[in-house]
C-alpha cells in the first residue's frame, strides 16, 4: 500500500495495498514507489529516495526461506535491475502498433511476426498481432495497447497479441504465467484465450494465472468477466473468482482476500539501494558519536583514520559531497586497510552516481583488505552494482549464510527479499535478525516502513517504539516516524519535528529533505517546501523521483516553466519512470495537450496500476477530453485503491456539479469533507479543510441554499487561503434600505467592500483571476477562451437590449498569467419620459505568479453611464440626468517571505467626472432655472501590510493613506429667459492616513478570538489622529453543526474602500451604510448557525447599528431625505432545506426597528428606506437535463419613502405601502458549455411598487438571454 501525506504521491510495490489517507508522495529509490493521489483541487511527491526504507534493505542470511520459495528467490534475485537499457534495439514496424511496451525488468523476450527467433525486447516496442511476450524468473513487462488497455505480465509469463481493435473486440492468448489488466469501460471489449477457457472482458480490472497443467483462475478485482469454455460459463463479478481446468466447466467462488490479490504484479526496483548501504561497520549511536568527535577536532589535527571514519559516516549524515570532501583529505598512499576502506567509500559513491561498473570494480577492489564488520556491504554492494550494470545477465546472490554476524547483511537481504518476493517476506527475515540483534534500531525502523506499506498499522506503531527505545535519534525510525505521522494521524507538525531532528542528525540524508519538502507543502509552507525540495536534488541530482516529486510541487505552484526544467531532468535520468511519467502527463495536462497528457498518464498507470496521481489525472484528463465513462472509471481505480482520500470524492463533486446533478454533487462534497476531517490531526478543524468545506458550500449554494454554502465557507477561513476571500467576496454586505424592488433571485448583492476582498484573495492566488466557463475542467490548466452574450429586456415600454463580449484566459508560456477582459454595453427602455439607464464599460483584471514567492494582480475599468430621472408623477422632470465618466486603475504585490508570513502592498488611482443637470424653482420669484454642476474628482489610496502566524494566533498589521483632489462647478440657466449665471466654482482637497492592528487567536477548533483597533488621521486644521475604531469578535462551537458568533466594532468612513485590512470581524460584516468621510457605525452582533441534519439548516442574526454621517442616495434627484444620524435594530431568521432530487427551498424573515436621530428632525419617524420587515421564500431545482429553475416571492413592508418640511417647517415623512412580488428564472447550459439561455421575469404578476415617495419603479421586467463561448 503507499504511504504519503496530502500533498505528496506515494506509490507502492510488489503486491502492498495502499494505505489510506495517502496523496502524492513517491520516491525513486523505495521498494515501495507510494500511491498519488492529486489534491488541493489539489494538491506532489513520491516517497524517500532510498530503497532501504528508512535507512537500508538488505537480508540476514541466517534466515532460512521455505525452499520453494528460496529457489524461486535465488532465480529472482540474479536480476535486480529495472528499467536500464539492454544491447538489444527497439525495432521499427512497418505498420500501426497495436500496442507497445512501456517499461521492463531484465530478460525478458520477444518474437516477433515477421522475425524468426527470439530476442531481448526494449520499451517502447510497438507490438503488431502475431507478435508473441515472454517473461523469465525475474522479469515482468507493462504493456499498452492501442485500445487504451493495461496489461502487466508476470514472471514466467508468455502471451500472444492476437488482435487488437480500437472499435471492434480485441483478442490475446496467455498460454502459461500471469497478468494484470485493466480494460477501458464502454469499450469495445477483450477476450483472452487460455488452454482451458477464454475470459470475456469488459471494462474492468482482473488477473488471470494459468498453471503449469493448464488451470486457469481468475479474479476480479473491479467489474465483472465472463469465463467460459464448451462445458460451461460462469459470470464473475468484484470480490469473486473463477476456476477453469481442460475439459471441465469453470466454477466460481469468493475471494477472501480481495485486499491482497488485487496487490500483483506491481512496480518496484533497487536502483537507490546503495543510499542505504553501511560503510562504517558501527551502529548508528555509534557512527555519529565518532562523526561528533571528528568534527570537534581542527582539521590540522585530523589523520587519515578520522577522515576516512568521517567520510564513511558522511554517506549516511551528510552526503556523498561531504564524503568526496573528506576522501580528498586523506593523504595517499594509504596503508592497505585503510585504502580498502577508502574504496569501499568510493564504491558506494559510485553506486550512488549510478556508474554501476565503476561500482562493482571498487566493491571487488576493496573486499580483500576490509575487516569484518565492513566485508557484508563490499559483497552485497558488488552483487547489486553487477545486476544493475548488467540487467540482462544471471548473478548469482551471495553465499547462504554468508555474514550472519553482521546485521547489514540481514538488511540487505531483506532488501533483495521485499524486492523478488513482497515486503511480508522481507518483514519475516527481519523479525529473525532483531531476535539476533536487539540493539540495532536500524532492523525494526525498516520493518516499520515495510509494514507501513502493507497497511499493517498496529506492526508499524509496535516496530516504530522498538526503534525509538533503542535509539531516538535514528534518521531511519524519524522518517517513517513521520511519515507515519503524517498519513495516518495527520499530525503535520509532529511530523515536521520528526523530519527536522532528522535533518539535524543526518543533514545529508536526501529522504528526509524529499520528505521536509512534502510536508511543508502540506502546510502550505511553499517558501521552506521549496528550498527542501532543492536541498534533496543538490544532494542526489541522479534521483529522478526528487526531480518529479519537485515538479510536481511547482506545478502545484502553477510554475510551470520550472517544473518543465525539472521534467526533463528526470527523463534524462529515467523516461520510462511511473513517476516521471506522471508528471510529464499532468504537466501536459496543465497547459492544455490533454491528448498527450492522457497518453502518458496512461503509461504511468500501465507501469504502475496503483499510483494515484496517474489514476486521478486520467480522470481529469478523460473528462477534459468528454469522455465521462473512462473519467468514472479511474476514479473508482483510485478509490478501490486508497478508499480515504478526500480527494476523489471532490473531483467527484466537481463532475457532478458541471453535470447538473446536484443531490450527488452534495454527497460526494460531504463524503470529501468526512474522508479530510476523520484524518485528525491537522485536518481535523474546517480551517485545514478549506477546498472541501469550501466546495460542500458551493454544492448547496448550487440549489440556492446560499446560507448554508457561507456558513461552511465561514467555517473553514484561513486567511492565507485566497477562496476564504473570494467566498466573503461573493457573499456581499447587506443594506438594511429597499428602494428598487428587492429580486428574490438575488438575494445577497455585491457590497462596497467585495472589490478589496477579491484582490486580499487574488493576492494568494493570482491566476484565479481566470476560470473556465465552458466546463468544469477540474483542474487550472492554459485556455483561451472567449463569449459573447445579448439581452432583450421588456419592462413595458418595448424591448431594450444589452450586450457584452468576454475574453480570458491562463497562460503558461513565460510568466505565468490570467487575465480577464469584459466589456458591456446597456440600451434598455423604460415607460416614463427621461427615464434612462444607459451603460457602457469595460473592466480588466490581469494575475501574474513571476516567482514562487510573488503574486500580481492588476486591474482597471473605463466606464459610462447615463442616467435620466423622469421625476415625481406629479412633478415631471423632462430633462433631470446624470452622467458619470469613471477611469480607475490598479494594482497590488503580495511576497512570501515564509510559512504564514506574508507582505502585500496596493495602490489604486481613480478619475471620476460626473456632470448633473437638475431643475430648481425660485418660487417667490417664480422663476425656474437648470442647474448643471461639473464635479471632477482625482483620488489616489495606497498601503501595505504584514499578515504573519505564530502559533494559534494569526496578525495583520500595516498602514494605508489617501488623498483626493476634487473640483466643482455650476451654472444656473433662466429657463424664461435663457440667461445663464455662473454660480460658483471652487476646488479643495483632503488627505487620510490609517493604521491598523487586528489579531485572531485560534484556542480549539472550536473557540476563536479576533481582536483589533484602527486608528485614522484626517489631515484638517489640525490633522490629530483619531479616532480609534475598536473591534473585538468570538465564535464557538458548543456542539458539532452549531456555531455562535459575536461582535463589537467601531467603523470611520476612510477615503477609499479600498484596504488591505481585514474587513469582517469572525467571518461577519456589518451592514453596508453610505457614510460621508469621517462618518461612523458602532455595530453589535450575534449570529447563530444551525445544522440540524444533512437536509435542514437555520441561522438567526441579530445586529444592533448606530451611524452618523449618513449619505443616502435619492431614487431621484427631485426627492429628498435628510437623515444623518440614526440606529438600526435588524433580527433575521434563515431556513434552508435541502429536498432532494435537485430541489432546495429557502426561506428568511428580516424584522427591522429603526430610529432617526438627526439633529433639528423628529426622533419619533424611522430611518428612511428602510422596511419594517423583508421576508423571502423560493426554491431552486436543478435538473440533469442541465436545466436550473428558481421561483422566489418577494414581500417588503412599508418604509419612509420621504423626508421634507412642510408650509410650516414642520418634518414631513410619508410611507410607503407593503408589497410583495414573484420573480423567476430559468437557464439552459449545453453539454458543451458552448451555448447558454436564460429568461428571468421580475414582478411577474406586475404589482404597483413605489422606489420613494411619487416615484414608481418599473412594473413587470422580462429578460432574456443568450450566450455563446468559443
Amino acid at each position: 500500500m503507499c504511504c504519503g501525506s496530502s500533498s505528496a504521491i506515494a506509490a507502492c510495490s510488489l503486491g502492498v495495498p495502499v494505505p489510506p489517507s495517502i496523496e502524492r508522495r513517491w520516491s525513486d529509490g523505495d521498494l515501495c514507489p507510494k500511491l498519488v493521489v492529486f489534491l488541493e483541487v489539489s494538491t506532489h511527491r513520491a516517497v524517500d529516495n532510498q530503497p532501504i526504507p528508512p535507512t537500508f534493505r538488505g537480508g540476514d542470511s541466517s534466515y532460512s526461506l521455505p525452499m520453494h520459495k528460496l529457489r524461486l528467490w535465488v532465480a529472482a534475485l540474479a536480476v535486480l535491475a529495472s528499467g536500464l537499457p539492454t544491447a538489444a534495439e527497439v525495432l521499427p514496424r512497418a505498420t500501426s502498433a497495436e500496442g507497445s511496451v512501456i517499461s521492463r525488468k531484465s530478460g525478458e523476450e520477444i518474437r516477433f511476426i515477421d522475425i524468426e527467433g527470439w530476442r531481448s525486447v526494449e520499451v517502447s516496442q510497438d507490438l503488431l498481432a502475431g507478435d508473441i511476450l515472454r517473461t523469465n524468473a525475474s522479469g515482468s513487462l507493462a504493456l499498452l495497447f492501442s485500445d487504451d488497455t493495461q496489461m502487466r505480465m508476470g514472471r514466467n509469463t508468455t502471451l500472444l497479441v492476437k488482435t487488437i481493435g480500437e472499435d471492434s473486440g480485441s483478442e490475446l492468448e496467455l498460454t502459461s504465467g500471469v497478468v494484470w489488466a485493466r480494460a477501458k469501460r464502454g469499450g469495445s471489449g477483450l477476450t483472452v484465450d487460455t488452454p482451458s477457457a477464454a475470459a470475456a472482458i469488459r471494462g474492468t480490472d482482473w488477473t488471470l494465472n494459468v498453471s503449469g497443467n493448464g488451470d486457469t483462475t481468475l479474479s476480479v478485482l473491479e467489474g465483472s468477466v465472463e469465463l467460459k469454455n464448451a462445458q460451461g460459463s460462469v459470470t464473475v463479478n468484484q470480490g469473486e473468482g473463477a476456476v477453469a481446468s481442460i475439459g471441465q466447466a469453470p466454477r466460481k467462488y469468493i475471494l477472501v482476500n480481495l485486499k491482497e490479490r488485487e496487490q500483483v504484479l506491481l512496480y518496484s526496483e533497487l536502483r537507490g539501494v546503495f543510499a542505504g548501504l553501511p560503510a562504517s561497520g558501527l551502529g548508528g549511536p555509534e557512527t555519529r558519536a565518532e562523526r561528533k568527535r571528528i568534527l570537534a577536532k581542527p582539521r590540522v589535527q585530523r589523520s587519515d583514520e578520522d577522515w576516512l571514519a568521517l567520510a564513511e559516516a558522511a554517506l549516511t549524515h551528510d552526503g556523498r559531497a561531504a564524503a568526496q570532501q573528506a576522501l580528498s583529505e586523506l593523504r595517499r598512499p594509504l596503508s592497505t586497510h585503510l585504502e580498502a576502506r577508502a574504496k569501499l567509500v568510493e564504491a558506494m559513491i559510485a553506486g550512488l552516481e549510478q556508474r554501476y561498473g565503476d561500482a562493482s570494480r571498487l566493491f571487488a577492489a576493496a573486499l580483500p583488505a576490509l575487516p569484518r564488520d565492513r566485508k557484508a556491504s563490499a559483497i552485497y554492494g558488488r552483487w547489486f552494482a553487477e545486476a544493475l550494470a548488467n540487467p540482462d545477465r544471471q548473478i548469482p546472490p551471495p553465499a547462504e549464510g554468508a555474514y550472519a554476524d553482521d546485521p547489514t547483511a540481514a538488511l540487505m537481504r531483506a532488501a533483495a527479499a521485499s524486492h523478488a518476493l513482497g515486503p511480508a517476506e522481507a518483514i519475516e527475515i527481519l523479525r529473525a535478525a532483531e531476535r539476533r540483534f536487539p540493539d540495532d534500531a536500524r532492523l525494526p525502523a525498516m520493518r516499520a516502513d515495510l509494514a507501513f506499506e502493507l497497511d499493517r498499522r498496529d506492526e508499524v506503531r509496535e516496530a516504530l517504539a522498538r526503534a525509538k527505545a533503542i535509539d531516538p535519534d535514528e534518521p531511519a525510525y524519524l522518517l517513517t516516524s513521520a511519515r507515519f505521522r503524517t498519513s495516518v494521524s495527520s499530525d503535520l507538525d509532529g511530523a515536521l519535528v520528526d523530519l527536522e531532528r532528522a535533518a539535524e542528525v543526518a543533514p545529508g540524508n536526501d529522504a528526509v529533505w524529499n520528505e521536509l519538502g512534502i510536508t511543508q507543502s502540506d502546510r502550505n509552507a511553499i517558501v521552506e517546501a521549496d528550498a527542501a525540495h532543492r536541498r534533496a536534488i543538490a544532494l542526489n541530482p541522479e534521483n529522478a523521483v526528487l526531480h518529479a516529486n519537485y515538479a510536481r510541487f511547482l506545478m502545484d505552484n502553477d510554475q510551470l516553466a520550472a517544473a518543465k526544467a525539472e521534467i526533463d531532468k528526470a527523463e534524462a535520468l529515467d523516461p520510462h519512470s511511473y513517476a516521471v511519467l506522471a508528471a510529464k502527463g499532468r504537466y501536459l495536462l496543465r497547459i492544455g495537450k490533454t491528448e498527450q497528457g492522457e497518453k502518458t498518464l496512461l503509461e504511468a498507470s500501465a507501469v504502475n496500476p496503483t499510483y494515484g496521481d496517474s489514476l486521478i489525472g486520467l480522470a481529469i484528463g478523460s473528462y477534459q477530453l468528454g469522455a465521462k465513462e473512462e473519467a468514472a472509471q479511474a476514479l473508482d481505480n483510485a478509490d478501490r485503491f486508497d478508499p480515504d482520500n478526500p480527494s476523489i470524492p471532490l473531483i467527484r463533486s466537481g463532475i457532478a456539479i458541471d453535470q447538473y446533478r446536484a443531490d450527488e454533487a452534495i454527497v460526494e462534497a460531504r463524503e470529501a469533507l468526512r474522508r479530510r476531517q476523520a484524518r485528525g490531526g491537522y485536518y481535523s478543524g474546517y480551517d485545514a479543510n478549506r477546498q472541501a468545506a469550501s466546495f460542500l458550500g458551493v454544492t448547496l449554494e448550487n440549489i440556492g441554499l446560499r446560507e448554508w454554502g457561507q456558513y461552511y465557507a465561514d467555517r473553514s477561513f484561513d486567511p492565507f487561503k485566497s477562496t476564504s476571500y473570494i467566498d466573503q467576496a461573493a457573499s456581499g454586505q447587506l443594506s438594511p434600505f429597499v428602494g428598487e424592488p428587492l429580486s428574490g433571485l438575488d438575494r445577497f448583492p455585491f457590497g462596497a467592500t467585495s472589490t478589496s476582498l477579491q484582490m486580499q484573495g487574488l493576492l494568494f492566488d493570482p491566476l484565479a483571476v481566470a476560470s473556465e466557463g465552458k466546463r468544469n475542467s477540474l483542474e487550472r490548466r492554459s485556455f483561451f477562451e472567449a463569449a459573447i452574450g445579448s439581452a432583450l429586456l421588456d419592462s413595458g415600454a418595448g424591448p431594450g437590449w444589452s450586450s457584452d463580449f468576454l475574453l480570458q484566459g491562463t497562460s503558461y508560456s513565460g510568466i505565468p498569467l490570467s487575465y480577464y477582459i469584459q466589456g458591456q454595453i446597456s440600451r434598455p427602455e423604460f415607460e416614463r419620459e427621461n427615464d434612462a439607464d444607459d451603460f457602457d464599460g469595460a473592466l480588466f483584471e490581469l494575475g501574474l505568479r513571476p516567482t514562487l514567492a510573488d503574486s500580481v494582480f492588476l486591474f482597471g475599468n473605463n466606464l459610462r453611464q447615463e442616467i435620466g430621472y423622469p421625476g415625481q408623477i406629479w412633478n415631471p422632470a423632462p430633462f433631470n440626468d446624470v452622467g458619470i465618466r469613471d477611469n480607475t486603475i490598479g494594482g497590488a504585490w503580495s511576497h512570501t517571505i515564509s510559512d504564514r508570513n506574508v507582505i502585500q502592498a496596493f495602490a489604486v488611482t481613480s478619475d471620476v467626472d460626473t456632470r448633473r443637470q437638475f431643475r430648481v424653482t425660485d418660487f417667490d420669484a417664480g422663476i425656474v432655472y437648470r442647474i448643471n454642476e461639473r464635479n471632477e474628482d482625482d483620488d489616489i489610496a495606497y498601503g501595505a501590510s504584514h499578515l504573519f502566524g505564530i502559533g494559534p494566533l494569526t496578525v495583520r498589521y500595516g498602514a494605508e493613506a489617501a488623498h483626493s483632489q476634487f473640483w466643482i462647478s455650476q451654472t444656473a440657466t433662466n429657463l424664461s429667459s435663457g440667461g445663464v449665471e455662473d454660480l460658483s466654482e471652487f476646488a479643495g482637497e483632503s488627505n487620510a492616513t490609517r493604521v491598523y492592528l487586528d489579531g485572531m487567536l485560534e484556542v480549539s477548533q472550536d473557540l476563536q478570538f479576533q481582536g483589533g483597533a484602527y486608528v485614522t488621521r484626517f489631515d484638517g486644521e489640525t490633522g490629530i489622529w483619531g479616532p480609534v475604531d475598536p473591534r473585538v469578535g468570538v465564535a464557538w462551537s458548543p456542539i458539532e453543526g452549531h456555531w455562535l458568533r459575536g461582535y463589537y466594532r467601531q467603523d470611520t468612513q476612510f477615503l477609499t474602500n479600498h484596504t488591505l485590512s481585514p474587513v469582517t470581524t469572525v467571518g461577519l460584516a456589518p451592514l453596508q451604510l453610505s457614510l460621508y468621510s469621517s462618518g461612523q457605525t458602532r455595530t453589535a452582533a450575534v449570529r447563530w448557525d444551525a445544522e440540524w441534519s444533512e437536509r435542514f439548516f437555520t441561522a438567526v442574526e441579530y445586529q444592533h447599528q448606530r451611524f452618523n454621517g449618513l449619505t443616502l442616495e435619492p431614487e431621484d434627484l427631485m426627492t429628498t431625505f435628510i437623515t444623518s444620524d440614526g440606529e438600526i435594530e435588524r433580527l433575521n431568521f434563515s431556513a434552508n432545506y435541502w429536498v432532494g432530487d435537485g430541489l432546495g427551498v429557502f426561506g428568511s424573515l428580516t424584522l427591522n426597528e429603526t430610529k432617526d436621530n438627526t439633529p433639528f428632525w423628529n426622533s419619533d419617524y424611522r430611518v428612511p428606506l428602510v422596511p419594517d420587515y423583508v421576508a423571502q421564500v423560493g426554491l431552486t431545482y436543478v435538473h440533469p437535463s442541465r436545466v436550473a429553475v428558481t421561483v422566489a416571492e418577494t414581500f417588503v413592508g412599508p418604509r419612509v419613502g420621504s423626508q421634507y418640511y412642510d408650509e410650516d417647517d414642520n418634518p414631513v415623512a410619508p410611507e410607503l405601502e407593503a408589497y410583495k412580488t414573484t420573480d423567476a428564472a430559468i437557464s439552459w447550459k449545453s453539454a458543451s458549455g458552448h451555448l447558454e439561455f436564460g429568461a428571468q421575469v421580475l414582478n411577474l404578476f406586475d404589482t404597483e411598487i413605489d422606489m420613494a415617495e411619487g416615484l414608481p419603479s418599473p412594473g413587470r421586467t422580462i429578460r432574456a438571454t443568450v450566450r455563446a463561448r468559443f
